[in-house]
């Protein structure tokens, strides 16, 4: 069956500029730049193992691309990325400045900085070049500005470096967290042990050798517990490539490595350390003269206090955490019942490019579209079917520059392309007017189709779209009126807002490579052999690519910010048992502390009801104190969550109640199950205890 390859259109110096030569052969040449001169081809590492094998030997052969022969001249290193595509092959840049008008902007430039100058000085350079520009050339230029960003920050995305660093913030928490348990764990530990670091201290211990000592001990704990983490890491790794989408950006992948052990180790020796030197720094102090108080000293007291703070800081902490990952899994979920303004069920798209030699003009284009979504729209199984350059979902954006009559200011609008059929196949929504019908490629008779953001940004409130002609300043379209308005429809992803979109037919320009939408009566994957049957039976040597069902881009979409949605919950989860736990451990060391003196008050006739209430209103207003707290921080701290993901309500009411009820819960059970242990303890036996 013929393929259909992923390449891309570079200058002669991209290679040299990126630092990666071809590992055998050699780049393009300027004389090879420009049309009918790009004769030759350079093959990525990959696809030349996959396709050649890796033979030296394809060096110098001539291998036919859309009809046309080309000379493999060079073969790039393994592991080579182009921003955040893999690519099959490089094809010299056909740009001829001749054939275009300065309205066309489809050109991305990568340029490397001169050195001791940094991205703000190149923004503010090109952003003076934009503006000259707009002041020369003020029909096509007006109102365009130079998006300027790090090659790093574009391969990985715009919400990578936020979500990142969301996350490492989180497993701070943690950390944090767990390291403040252990220290309180170690403090009313080493109450039981003054008596052994007195009898140190009276045998000539200082009380440096002593803090050293008890440092080694949490050392020792600490990496014990860093190596069962790193085991934990690898099966915990192992289960989130499992959640990822199946199309997964190649820059997006991680691991554990050198650098990951690395840090590990660093960040257990320092909490260790850190973390250690509160209860070595206590114990030892306390120890000195406890022989002569028989064994009691200050630590009680010591441990109380930071016991106190534990429960307001693990608090805090757990509300920030649960309000974070309440809020990302809010938006997730609806994102995942959002209305898309297509319709994502029983719908199947294909890329579709026929060959430039065997269809080389604009009428043998327009006569293959049209015998392709002829045979397809009979196909058994279907319902209908269009064709469109991008579909949406597809993160292909084509910009354009019209202008509403009557207007002088152009308007920036996304531009797509669509044939007939493409509105009922994808489950566009009119609003108003009609949508592109098969007569309208006519070239008699052009027509616009605009959406509803394009409608609300562009027009006077209450103007009458359909009374709208769009014009351009080139000749990139006569005068079209605008026949309909369709509604609000996500485009580009899932997270952003929708775009002014302009809808013409494929009259204006027949486009070769397309995407094929085709909309079935039933299950997709029973009708997919008709749908390749029909294509074929127009030209069999068409290769399809990319076949996909609208409903796995709209999962694929949706799972990229699940990843990050869970992980957050999981975090969360596990900030909420800690604090639990932490709640817990500080109330049964203090009650059991206090047992002499709640056997005391039952033996005056205290009611086991009562002393219940004293330990939980004492434990409830820390907790209470960490429930402001971290509701100040979260209301602080959320606002960053709308970088990760855009549109969530980083204030919202729902959320930030019902996490602080939960954790008010929580906290209020780990402050009642050891006191209600205490009190079940009679007076004999607690006065016993002394």
């Amino acid at each position: 069956q013929p393929a259909l390859l992923s390449a891309v259109r570079v200058s002669s110096n991209m290679f040299d500029l990126l630092g990666r030569a071809p590992v055998l052969g050699r780049g393009f040449s300027n004389d090879e730049m420009g049309v009918d001169r790009d004769g030759v081809v350079i093959l990525t590492h990959g696809f030349w193992q996959r396709q050649f094998g890796g033979a030296r030997s394809v060096l110098g052969q001539s291998v036919e691309l859309q009809g046309k022969a080309r000379i493999v001249v060079g073969i790039l290193p393994a592991g080579f990325q182009f921003l955040d595509q893999e690519p099959d092959l490089f094809l010299p840049l056909d740009l001829v400045p001749t054939d275009h008008t300065r309205d066309e902007h489809f050109l991305k430039a990568i340029g490397r900085l001169a050195t001791g100058s940094d991205l703000g000085e190149a923004r503010a350079e090109l952003d003076d070049i934009a503006l000259q520009l707009a002041a020369e050339y003020p029909e096509s230029n007006e109102g365009w500005k130079v998006e300027v960003s790090s090659v790093r920050d574009d391969m990985l995305g715009p919400t990578a470096r936020s979500a990142a660093l969301a996350l490492m913030v989180a497993v701070g928490f943690i950390l944090v967290m767990v390291c403040v348990n252990v220290a309180n764990l170690a403090l009313a530990r080493g109450e039981h042990r003054t008596r052994e670091l007195a009898v140190r201290r009276a045998l000539g211990a200082g009380r440096g050798r002593i803090m050293l000592q008890l440092l080694y001990e949490s050392l020792v704990l600490a990496l014990l517990g860093g190596g069962l983490g790193l085991f934990l890491a690898i099966w915990g790794y192992r289960g989130v490539v499992a959640t990822l989408p199946n199309y997964t950006s190649p820059n997006f992948q991680f691991g554990l490595n050198g650098s990951a052990v690395a840090f590990t180790l660093v960040t257990t020796i320092l909490s260790a350390l850190l973390f250690g030197m509160v209860p070595a720094v206590h114990l030892s102090r306390s120890s000195f003269g406890a022989l002569k108080d028989g064994g009691r000293s200050g630590l009680s007291s010591t441990a109380s206090r930071f016991g106190s703070a534990l429960v307001v800081l693990q608090t805090a902490l757990a509300l920030v955490l649960l309000v974070g990952g309440g809020l990302l899994m809010k938006r997730v979920a609806e994102m995942r019942s959002q209305d898309l303004g297509f319709n994502p069920e029983n719908a199947i798209t294909v890329r579709v490019s026929p060959p430039a030699a065997e269809y080389p003009g604009a009428d043998e284009i327009k006569t293959f579209w049209r015998a392709v979504e002829g045979s397809v729209a009979q196909a058994p199984g279907v319902v209908s079917a269009g064709s469109t350059q991008s579909h949406p979902l597809m993160a292909e954006t084509w910009i354009q520059t019209v202008r509403v009559a009557g207007q002088d200011q152009e308007r920036a609008v996304r531009l797509t392309y669509a044939s007939g059929g493409l509105f009922d196949a994808l489950g566009f929504r009119t609003v108003e007017g009609r949508p592109l019908r098969g007569e309208d490629h006519d070239t008699s008779s052009r027509t616009a189709v605009v959406n509803q953001a394009f409608v609300r940004s562009y027009l006077e409130p209450g103007a009458d779209p359909l009374a709208v002609t769009l014009e351009s300043s080139s000749d990139f379209m006569p005068p079209i009126p605008v026949v309909g308005v369709i509604q609000y429809a996500v485009e580009r992803d899932l997270d952003q807002a929708p775009e002014p979109t302009l809808y013409l037919s494929f009259a204006q320009a027949p486009i070769r490579r397309r995407s094929l939408v085709v909309r079935t009566n039933g299950p997709v994957g029973e009708a997919l052999p008709a749908i390749q049957a029909a294509v074929w039976s127009v030209d069999p040597k068409v290769p399809l690519d990319q076949i996909q069902t609208l409903r796995s881009q709209v999962d694929q979409q949706v799972g990229r910010f699940a990843v990050v949605a869970n992980l957050m919950a999981v975090f969360a989860a596990l900030a909420l048992f800690l604090g639990a736990l932490g709640i817990y451990g500080v109330t049964a060391y203090a009650t059991g502390r206090r047992t002499n003196e709640i056997g005391i008050r039952m033996a005056l006739g205290a009611k086991p009801g009562e002393v219940v209430r004293m330990v939980v209103r004492q434990g409830g207003r820390r907790a209470g104190l960490g429930l402001v707290l971290g509701l100040v921080a979260a209301f602080l701290l959320t606002r960053g969550i709308g970088s990760i993901l855009v549109g969530v309500e980083t204030r919202d009411p729902t959320v930030f109640l019902l996490v602080t009820l939960v954790l008010a819960l929580v906290s209020f059970l780990a402050l009642w199950i050891p006191a209600w242990r205490a009190s079940a303890v009679g007076p004999m036996a607690a006065l016993d205890n002394e």
